[in-house]
């Protein structure tokens, strides 16, 4: 049988711990290695890590100081021997089936990456991601356009299987945001074969303080320098690959746009960042319009914003709710 290394990042996770780890340990395939990587959790993580090891052979736990996402899954990385490496978020879980069915498709279809879809959920919903039960095969080439199109495929890490031999000589950047972004597509670039099962079997707990939720940092304005980094690398390929870095790109850039323009002031303090990300929206406009990723509401918004007018809008709009709805809106 051929051994899964299945890493886990943990850190402040204390209230979703058992959940993802009582998942892994129950997955119908069992020839599993699984990395658990405490990075220097300060709450129960570290002793629940060990309390599960201690009852599961397959089980190691790394104890080490605080490096972050990127730094965590690296260690876990080094020291995986399995054939085949997955990784699965702390605070989600995954259905009992995961394993054994992207394997089964890795060996049945001669591929090196399997991809599956997921449930998107939080305390308030849920909601599914995927292609049906339907079996979606990809070159390498064509994964990468799916991979920035941001469709079927996404540039996450965790709804995955891996040859291991893929991430050879290839770790996730550390101290940045969006690691998976700079890093998955140089693993996909290195398979022959992609497959994406269409079925849900990842369970994604909605993080509200995501790039698209969460006050702008400086760390986020490293991703125009990572967008264009993916742009020089793979851009002059064809020119499917130009027009999926320009939904890339226009995707990025409306989520931050977004973010930063929500507020007076981080949009003035962070004035040069704006005005490049309004430049690469409106250089990839027409590519994200007509990519066929958008919701309905999505495409309101980028029209909008491609107008100019979105935050006057929504500025009015919320004033006309307050005074009709019979209270006062905070303006933002």
């Amino acid at each position: 049988m051929k051994k899964v290394s299945i890493v886990i990042p943990i850190y402040n996770v204390e209230k979703y711990i058992r959940e993802c780890l009582d998942s892994v340990i129950n997955q119908t395939y069992k020839d599993l290695e699984i990395i658990l990587v405490d990075d220097g959790s300060p709450d129960q993580c570290p002793e629940i890590c060990d309390e599960y090891a201690t009852n599961d052979s397959r089980i190691r736990v790394i104890h080490k100081k605080n490096g972050g996402l990127s730094d965590a899954r690296n260690a876990g990385i080094k020291s995986a021997t399995g054939d085949y490496l997955m990784f699965v978020d702390s605070d989600d879980f995954i259905q009992d089936d995961m394993v054994e069915a992207l394997l089964s498709a890795c060996v049945e279809y001669n591929a090196q990456v399997a991809a599956c879809g997921r449930y998107i959920y939080s305390d308030q919903m849920i909601q599914k991601k995927h292609c049906g039960k339907c079996i979606l095969k990809f070159s390498s080439e064509k994964a990468l356009v799916e991979l920035f199109k941001g469709d079927v495929l996404e540039e996450a890490t965790w709804d995955k299987l891996y040859e291991r031999s893929l991430f050879d000589g290839i770790f996730f950047p550390v101290g940045e945001v969006n690691e998976d972004l700079v890093t998955i597509p140089y693993v996909i670039e290195r398979c022959n074969r992609v497959v994406h099962i269409g079925e849900p079997k990842y369970y994604y707990r909605y993080n509200p303080t995501g790039i698209s939720k969460s006050q702008y940092t400086e760390k986020k304005s490293m991703v125009i320098s990572n967008l264009r980094k993916i742009r020089n690398d793979f851009a002059h390929r064809s020119e499917e690959l130009l027009e999926a870095i320009g939904v890339l790109e226009g995707r990025y850039s409306y989520m931050l746009l977004m973010t930063i323009g929500s507020d007076p002031i981080i949009r003035e303090n962070y004035y040069n960042d704006y005005n490049k990300y309004e430049q690469m929206f409106i250089r990839n406009y027409k590519e994200l319009m007509k990519s066929g990723t958008l919701t309905p509401k999505d495409i309101v918004q980028v029209t909008l914003l491609r107008m100019g007018v979105y935050f006057s809008v929504r500025k009015a709009y919320r004033t006309l709710k307050g005074v009709f709805g019979g209270h006062k809106v905070k303006e933002e």
